[in-house]
């Protein structure tokens, strides 16, 4: 008789699969990171405690998710290798349609969030001028500089960093393939009753979705970007569902995880705050002479007087025409 799903079926199959996620988790020692935004921002940030994560359908590399999930349909359907592990075509049908139809759900999932950061070098106190261009309003916003490692290396957290590297497409096609080959060669280890067959296609599927969030067309490599990712379904305590919301802006409404900058029991460490994370405050070189002392006394007016000596303005010799 064919077993039930339960629990310990999944954390035993994950363990089997473990080799697929061997270059992913949180890194023991990250460099300093900015976020580079607008000023209106950082005083949102100031009022309200949070930092706002987006869904990558509402980024600019428009593609990066879709690429992952569309190129991970294709090639899985055309892997021999996954094939033969199935031992039958009734089997590998039956396994592709369940991995299929996580593709299609998961294609229009609002609730995939990231965090943009840039790897920023202490020695540099100007900031990238192609990121305060892209992402900085132009030179006239700033840069968030902050230390990563506050935000502890918790294992079972829905939130997670990584680095994003960057390859041409048909580098990050072939690394899709060299995974699925991966999975076949677990799977072919495996006899699996066909009613945990679902729970080997969600485990190969969750890894070809992680592998989009984290690598990008190479044309973005200056961008040099870590991510904050959150993943609904690790939150299995549904820790941040409270923090599920949206925001309307210029590009119309947008989905939004709207996360306090504070310590979660079992998302985020005791030293999750602002006081202790915020590094530096870059402010952009397309600001004003006075917009430091500015900066600084809305630091004071909205209670955060102890960072105020943290802002600094950048160098770069750049105005925005």
């Amino acid at each position: 008789m064919q077993s039930r799903f339960n629990d310990n079926h999944r954390n035993q199959l994950l363990q089997v699969f473990s080799p697929l996620f061997s270059d992913l988790g949180n890194p023991e020692d990250c460099p300093k990171l900015a976020h580079y935004t607008s000023i209106r921002t950082l005083e949102s940030i100031l009022r309200t405690n949070e930092i706002w994560f987006s869904n990558p359908l509402f980024m600019n590399d428009f593609e990066e998710l879709r690429f992952g999930l569309q190129e991970g349909v294709g090639l899985f359907s055309e892997n021999e290798q996954i094939r033969i592990a199935c031992g039958s075509e009734e089997r590998f049908n039956k396994l592709f349609s369940i991995f299929r139809y996580l593709a299609d759900m998961k294609e229009h999932d609002l609730d995939i969030y990231v965090f943009c950061l840039s790897e920023h070098d202490t020695a540099n106190n100007d900031g990238l001028l192609s990121m305060w261009r892209g992402y900085g309003e132009n030179g006239s916003g700033v840069a968030l500089v902050i230390d990563a490692n506050q935000f502890g290396n918790i294992q079972a957290s829905p939130l997670f960093i990584s680095r994003v590297q960057y390859f041409p497409s048909e580098v990050r096609k072939q690394q899709l393939k060299d995974k699925l080959v991966q999975f076949a060669s677990l799977l072919g280890t495996l006899e699996l009753a066909d009613n945990l067959l679902w729970l080997a296609a969600d485990i190969v599927f969750s890894r070809i979705k992680l592998f989009a969030l984290t690598t990008k067309h190479h044309g973005f490599h200056e961008e040099k970007e870590w991510r904050f990712i959150y993943l609904k379904e690790r939150d299995i305590n549904i820790k941040l569902w409270p923090a599920f919301g949206y925001e309307t802006g210029k590009r119309g409404i947008e989905p939004k995880l709207k996360l306090k900058l504070k310590p979660i029991d079992g998302v985020t460490s005791d030293a999750f705050s602002l006081d202790k994370m915020l590094y530096q405050v870059i402010l952009g070189p397309g600001n004003t002479n006075h917009a430091m002392s500015t900066v600084q006394r809305m630091f004071e007016l909205l209670g955060q007087q102890e960072l105020k000596h943290k802002v600094t303005v950048s160098g770069i010799p750049y105005r925005a025409t």
